[in-house]
């Protein structure tokens, strides 16, 4: 019970579709505007559509529950959806992605923000039809190599607003399949993140008091 574990959001059409896995929540295009309550892993929480995908879809049932549809946005549809997860504290956090759909090619484009500040970035990238670009921005070669092979990036949110954005593309369309978002190091008061793996043993058995001689 925590947000040191992964809260993973899966995006598709239908509920019953494909089963989440655990800490994970189902996603589509009606999931409902900024603030739902929703609780993964015994941590309630607000979250939900600043602006609402243009749809969304089931695409392949066969697939890892995360990878199974998608949410997207159309060229020319002057949309670009945000969903806004309101985490509990500023800090580091480990974040993964799938971007890319299981039926059709897309042109990925999105953005992680840290309120407004952009903490991953990738510019309009076409990817084929069930491969996934990851959160280092590497594209998977298949669903399959995805699952075992994606890479966790770890960003500095200074606030307590974390935002993705699937940003609208020049052409074809851009879909999002999954994100997951986890509390790594939380900020103290002074807005500094203390690693405390630096810390010799015997300080850290001794008690915080002993960490500030």
């Amino acid at each position: 019970m925590s947000w040191a574990n992964l809260k993973g959001f899966n995006c598709r059409a239908t509920l019953g579709y494909v089963t989440d896995g655990a800490n994970e929540i189902f996603v589509s295009d009606a999931f409902g505007a900024y603030p739902q309550s929703k609780t993964i892993d015994g941590d309630t929480f607000n979250c939900g559509w600043e602006t609402a995908p243009a749809n969304s879809r089931d695409r392949n049932s066969g697939l890892d529950a995360r990878l199974a549809g998608a949410v997207y946005t159309l060229s020319a549809s002057g949309i670009s959806p945000v969903f806004r997860i309101d985490v509990p504290n500023a800090g580091d956090y480990g974040i993964q992605v799938a971007m890319g759909e299981a039926s059709f090619s897309s042109n990925a484009k999105y953005e992680v923000r840290d309120t407004t500040t952009a903490l991953i970035t990738l510019t309009e990238t076409n990817i084929a039809q069930e491969k996934y670009v990851d959160a280092s921005l590497f594209e998977r070669s298949s669903a399959a190599n995805w699952v075992s092979a994606q890479v966790e990036v770890t960003k500095t949110v200074a606030t307590t607003i974390f935002r993705f954005v699937i940003q609208e593309p020049a052409a074809n369309h851009s879909a999002l399949a999954h994100f997951a978002i986890k509390l790594i190091t939380a900020a103290p008061a002074s807005g500094k993140v203390i690693d405390y793996s630096k810390f010799p043993i015997e300080k850290l058995a001794a008690g915080p008091r002993s960490l500030l001689r």
